[in-house]
């Protein structure tokens, strides 16, 4: 049985009014200082378009409150790549030939659609920010316009594999994938990680995504006795292997990346679920500019669904029928005592530091000037929410942005990782 995330109807009516704004008219003409955002806004991938829309839009007002780029307001042209490789090649060579004075591109959200278009900006002069791929190859070449403000699939696996060879040296480990791109070299990198540290896997395979149950796989993980169950893949299919796992008699910890956050896993039976581990973006909750973006993010979707619930439902404050839309994925529903969210995706912010960065190095040498745009970002920090971000020769950013966190009942019982980053003893 597939399990169905069980998310209040307020809930998930607020979180869809955060992430899910009006697209920016595509009219290049208009555009002063324009600034492109190009992800999935359709499809399974358009929570993910909708997040860097958001990030991106409310820079673009912040920054134009303080002057904009040179004097000139930065416009958010936002694109549909749908998440295709083909698409993105078709957008991204569309784009360029409409706005000739684009000073920089945020995106795109997935592997194959950003190195099909990353050489199209670099033709055109345009530098390239994705705040979400984590795909070590988009760097490798060492593209003059390519910058990533992500954490690569690399890290967050090696970080997994030092975290469980520091808790257990001799830990028994089962390595689990969903057999995608993402999916298996995560787990690839967290098993030659482990493998360095001393540490040989006691299981290693393949899944395939979709599936209803994993009862057969999880006896035969269960039947290799592991401490630890490491999974390359994202949160359904995390949140049924967990299920048949413990069904199976294992008590093994799930380990896995930031894919896994989503309402199908954070509304999971704590008894299920707390305690797995996850790497993901380091906390924010001690750097105030990243807390309070996130908090007007928030109030602003928080007024917006007061007048929704109306519209909607007819009655004043009375939420929509929950069945009418589906819970955004890859956002968690994170509520503090007070029943108030309390986060976003990570990637949401980054969008955010990405136009905070593209501005201050524009402002610096112009916002025509891609080449020495990309250039400066390598040079010199440049302040953003996130804190002073610079990137190195490849391209990677210069800033920490991982942890391990535990997922933990929160005071309302529901399952949250904000706050619940671990050291590397624990």
């Amino acid at each position: 049985m597939t399990i169905e995330p069980q998310v209040p109807a307020a809930l998930v009516a607020l979180l869809l009014a955060a992430l899910v704004a009006p697209t920016a008219a595509p009219t290049a003409a208009l555009a002063q200082a324009p600034i492109a955002v190009v992800a999935p806004q359709s499809g399974p991938l358009a929570a993910f378009g909708a997040m860097l829309e958001t990030g991106a839009t409310r820079a673009a007002e912040a920054i134009n409150a303080r002057g904009g780029i040179r004097g000139e307001p930065v416009e958010i042209l936002v694109r549909d790549d749908i998440g295709d490789p083909a698409r993105a090649r078709t957008v991204a060579g569309a784009l360029v030939a409409e706005v000739p004075d684009l000073v920089a591109v945020i995106g795109h959200v997935t592997a194959g659609p950003s190195l099909e278009a990353a050489p199209i900006y670099a033709q055109a002069g345009v530098p390239m920010i994705t705040p979400a791929v984590g795909e070590p190859r988009l760097t490798e070449d060492a593209a003059w316009n390519v910058l990533r403000l992500a954490p690569t699939d690399s890290a967050q696996g090696a970080l997994a594999a030092r975290h469980i060879a520091a808790r257990d040296p001799d830990a028994r480990v089962a390595i689990v994938h969903d057999k995608s791109g993402f999916g298996k070299g995560v787990a690839d990198t967290a098993r030659a990680a482990l493998d360095t540290a001393g540490i040989v896997d006691v299981f290693y395979e393949g899944l395939d995504a979709g599936e209803p149950n994993y009862r057969g796989l999880a006896a035969r993980i269960a039947a290799a006795e592991p401490g630890f169950v490491y999974f390359g893949g994202l949160a359904p299919e995390a949140a049924i292997l967990l299920r048949d796992l413990r069904a199976a008699g294992s008590r093994a910890v799930l380990v896995a990346t930031d894919a896994i956050v989503s309402p199908v896993f954070a509304n999971l039976d704590p008894a299920l679920a707390a305690g797995t581990l996850m790497t993901a973006a380091a906390d924010t909750a001690g750097n105030p500019a990243a807390t309070t973006i996130a908090g007007a993010i928030l109030a602003e979707a928080a007024a917006t669904q007061a007048g929704a619930g109306e519209d909607a439902a007819g009655e004043p404050g009375q939420a929509a029928d929950p069945a009418a839309v589906p819970s955004p994925p890859s956002v968690v529903p994170v509520l503090a005592a007070e029943d108030v969210i309390e986060t976003l995706h990570p990637v949401a912010l980054r969008a955010y530091a990405a136009v905070e960065a593209i501005a201050a190095a524009a402002n610096a040498v112009g916002p025509g000037e891609g080449e020495a745009i990309a250039a400066r970002l390598r040079e010199a920090p440049v302040d953003t929410a996130l804190g002073p971000v610079r990137f190195d020769a490849a391209g990677e950013v210069e800033l920490e942005l991982l942890a391990v966190h535990e997922w933990r009942p929160g005071p309302l019982g529901q399952l949250d990782y904000v706050g619940n980053a671990l050291g590397a003893g624990d």
